[in-house]
């Protein structure tokens, strides 16, 4: 993604952006984050199975997924500050939320998924509304992300039954 900074245009690699962010972390918390957001495999996994596969409990992963959490914010906050408001403006001019698929493509690229799906669990400004049988996953900034969805939702069926289209 290139990423606007003033004047000029800064291209992030977001593979070594991540490599950067983990270094320091003990590696058995590197390869959590690695499965978790598909780093290797492209495929994020569960905290279940990852402590199936690692003996301990879904529990103790998501401990240790957010010690790592905590650890990365710390020793990187100036550089994770710009991209979080980089990340922040485009939801904003997104109208405050969008379609995960859509929000990761656009933000890193086909190839940054997993980097980006990191950032995001990351940051706390940022929510992750699961799907649902009326909506796709998706991010937001927006306080209340899922009800807001809903009435919108149901705003534009009210609408379209009233008018018979948007």
């Amino acid at each position: 993604m290139l990423l606007k900074r003033g004047k000029s245009m800064q291209k992030i690699n977001y593979s070594q952006l991540y490599t950067k962010l983990t270094k320091g972390l003990p590696q058995k918390t590197r390869d959590i984050f690695d499965r978790r957001f598909g780093v290797k495999s492209g495929i994020a996994e569960t905290l279940e199975a990852i402590g199936k596969d690692l003996g301990i409990t879904r529990e103790r992963v998501r401990q240790i997924e957010e010690a790592g959490f905590n650890f990365v914010r710390k020793q990187n906050k100036d550089a994770l500050e710009k991209i979080f408001a980089d990340f922040a403006s485009y939801f904003k001019n997104s109208g405050g939320f969008k379609k995960e698929e859509t929000a990761l493509e656009e933000l890193g690229g086909k190839n940054a998924k997993p980097y980006i799906l990191f950032l995001l669990t990351l940051g706390d400004q940022f929510k992750r509304v699961c799907e649902k049988k009326d909506f796709y996953s998706f991010w937001s900034v927006l306080e209340s992300p899922e009800q807001k969805v809903k009435d919108t939702l149901a705003s534009l069926v009210a609408n379209i039954e009233d008018h018979g289209s948007f």
